[in-house]
Formats: C-alpha cells, sequence, structure tokens
C-alpha cells in the first residue's frame, strides 16, 4: 500500500479520537511529544473514553506505557492504548510482554471509489442530520446498538456529549428511518484529502433491513462527492462481511489493549 496514503488514513483515524474526545464536555484531551492521551467524562476504560493513541513513531514503546500510567493513575483510572499494526508493532510487543490483554481486534479497511447509490426497502427512507433532534436520535440509536459489542448504553451517551457537536461542518451523518422512525445511522468524519467512516449502529429490531448498508453507502459516496480521495473504516465482526461485500479492503489491523485500573489489579 502506499505510505502516503497509509499516513493519511492513519491521521483520519486520530482525527476521530480527538473529536471523539471533543465532544465530551469536562473530558481532559492532552497532546503533546507524540502522544494523544484522553480522560474522558466516565471512568470506562474500554474504547474512546480513556485512550492512548501514539502519534509519533519515535516515541520509544516503554516510554508511552510510562507516560500513560502517569497519566491516568492518579485519576484512579484503566484506560485504552490503540495499537495500529503498521505502525506500532514494537509498542505492541512491548504491550504483550508486559501481560496487557488485547480486547478487541479490528480490521482497517478502506476503498477508492464511489458505491452504487443504496436502495431502500418499502417503507424506509434516508435523512441527512441537520438539527440537534436528529443528532440526539443518532446518539439513541448506537446507544442501544453498540451494546451487542459490550458497551453500555450510558457509556456511549456519555461519549456523544454535547449532540449539537455532530452539526459540525466536517461531519455527514445519515439517518436510516423505517416508518418515519430513526433505526440506523452512519456518520463521517473528514480529514485532509481522506474520509472515515464512524458510529455505523442499527437497533435490534431494525437490523437485517439492509439500511445500515444504506448508511454507509450514503455517508461514502458523501466523502467522495466532497473530494476524498479514499474512505477509511474499522469493521465490527458483524460489519465486516457487509463492508467487504461492498468493496472495503482490509489495510491494516487496529487493536485496543485495554490496562485495567489500579484499583482492579
Amino acid at each position: 500500500m502506499d505510505a502516503a496514503l497509509a499516513a493519511l488514513l492513519d491521521e483520519n483515524l486520530l482525527a476521530a479520537i480527538r473529536e471523539i474526545g471533543r465532544w465530551q464536555p469536562g473530558a481532559v484531551c492532552v497532546e503533546a511529544d507524540g502522544l494523544l492521551m484522553i480522560a474522558g467524562t466516565t471512568t470506562f476504560p474500554v474504547g474512546f473514553a480513556n485512550c492512548v493513541a501514539r502519534t509519533d513513531r519515535s516515541v520509544a514503546a516503554p516510554d508511552v506505557l510510562a507516560r500513560a500510567a502517569a497519566f491516568f493513575e492518579p485519576r484512579g483510572r484503566g484506560f485504552t492504548i490503540f495499537v495500529r499494526g503498521a505502525f506500532d508493532a514494537d509498542l505492541e510487543a512491548v504491550l504483550q510482554r508486559s501481560g496487557v490483554a488485547s480486547l478487541v481486534d479490528t480490521p482497517c479497511m478502506l476503498i477508492d471509489r464511489p458505491l452504487t447509490p443504496p436502495t431502500l426497502p418499502r417503507g424506509c427512507e434516508l435523512r441527512a442530520v441537520t438539527d440537534e433532534a436528529g443528532a440526539v436520535a443518532v446518539r439513541e440509536i448506537n446507544a442501544e446498538a453498540y451494546q451487542s459489542l459490550g458497551l453500555p448504553a450510558d457509556e456511549i451517551r456519555a461519549l456523544y456529549g454535547l449532540p449539537r457537536k455532530l452539526l459540525a461542518a466536517h461531519y455527514v451523518t445519515a439517518l436510516g428511518c423505517r416508518d418515519a422512525q430513526p433505526v440506523s445511522t452512519a456518520m463521517i468524519i473528514f480529514s485532509p484529502l481522506v474520509a472515515g467512516v464512524y458510529w455505523v449502529g442499527t437497533t435490534s429490531g431494525a437490523r437485517r433491513t439492509g439500511l445500515a448498508e444504506a448508511c454507509t453507502r450514503q455517508v461514502t459516496n458523501a466523502a467522495f462527492e466532497r473530494g476524498a480521495h479514499a474512505v477509511t473504516l474499522q469493521a465490527s465482526p458483524m460489519g465486516e462481511p457487509i463492508y467487504t461485500r461492498l468493496g472495503y479492503r482490509t489495510f491494516d489491523r487496529l487493536r485496543w489493549y485495554v490496562v485495567p485500573s489500579p484499583k482492579s489489579d
């Protein structure tokens, strides 16, 4: 894979981590000397609420762990270290030697062409999120949807923080509605030259309707319409077969290594 494109796609992931941190009022977001660290509004240690990502590969892996511990231990929190296969092999080796568990292993995927526009089931429609009511609907869809991946509903609500932030100009968010009720969603976060699909979700009662795929097609095409050269995403186990069928292909892996809180040691 072209190294320049790989770097752009990786920067989109880092941009998304920053953005989700900023959604949470009161979160502490620190980025300095090659490390991005976020202490969110809850103590939940898995995922974006309390997390670390290395932004400069020259930062030694032991230093990443030491600085992360110094940031989170006074707060009494566990945290997730995001490890990208192409960039963090040395960091992953240190984490494994230290006995830190990887709880999530997800493919990083990309596509470099628009998709066929979505075909909607009878009684369904797609809407763009343009107001706070739509943003709240997005939050509530994913508060239910992501429970199947082990993320509590209240934690998802905390991550979304102030829903109106979803209305920023560098996002495009789609709502899939069945019988006029929002049941599915997907969003795009733009970064220079590329974009990323995030927060694809469907309520349990609306799964297997094709609406998640339709939302993904919609926002993917919106990214290309706005000039993205490629679109990336990190796929859940449920989503991976759908994205593969659409034409997304795997170019890397993202793993979540979770360091427990000092109290749980």
